[in-house]
């Protein structure tokens, strides 16, 4: 009898075992990962905040340092680059190498700390920024591997910024140089309107 007892004790944990391992094998399964996001899914997060404008102010800009490797204090002058907004992440774009992202982009120019535009000149319609990604023990596994310096704006949220500085700005020379570049970038956003047509 009581060998009876054991062998059904034993059968109970066995039992219970397995289906924990089927659960924990389940959910490995669904997320895709042992936990958190893939490397493209990851990017498309960042570059969501990005292009939108998530970095632009100092909380911003500290709500999103965990998104880098070396994230850097908010910088007094900012490096802005304006791109059409038809840009994405790519699929793995070298096979095996997940760590490495590339992000599809038109760029249409730089806006400096002075707010002047600087068109971009180039003949290539699309190209690819590459993202090196460093994998970490964390919720969502993956950090850009450097400082997150250099800005990248849609051209409606550059043209939200431009003209948020020349509101909020007493220089003189600053709104002159705002004034010129919101012209360019409008006539940019009315050509970003156009292509989505």
């Amino acid at each position: 009898m009581v060998l009876s007892m054991v062998k059904r004790y034993v059968e109970q944990i066995v039992i219970c075992l397995l289906a924990a391992a089927i659960c924990n094998a389940d959910a490995f399964a669904q997320s895709g990962s042992a936990a958190g996001l893939t490397p493209k899914q990851f990017m498309e997060s960042f570059w969501q905040l990005e292009t939108n404008g998530g970095r632009l102010t100092a909380q911003g800009w500290r709500n999103t340092e965990h998104f880098f490797s070396h994230p850097l204090p908010f910088p007094k002058k900012l490096k802005i680059v304006v791109i059409y907004s038809d840009s994405s992440v790519w699929d793995e774009f070298i096979p095996g190498r997940p760590d490495e992202v590339m992000i599809g982009i038109e760029r249409i120019g730089e806006v400096d700390s002075e707010l002047r535009f600087r068109p971009w000149r180039t003949n290539a319609v699309k190209e690819g920024v590459t993202l090196n990604l460093i994998r970490v023990q964390s919720p969502d596994q993956w950090r850009i591997d450097g400082t997150g310096e250099v800005l990248w704006l849609n051209v409606q949220t550059a043209i939200r910024y431009v003209e948020r500085m020349r509101t909020e700005t007493k220089d003189t020379e600053l709104k002159l140089n705002a004034e010129k570049t919101f012209t360019a970038l409008k006539k940019a956003r009315d050509l970003d309107q156009l292509r989505k047509r």
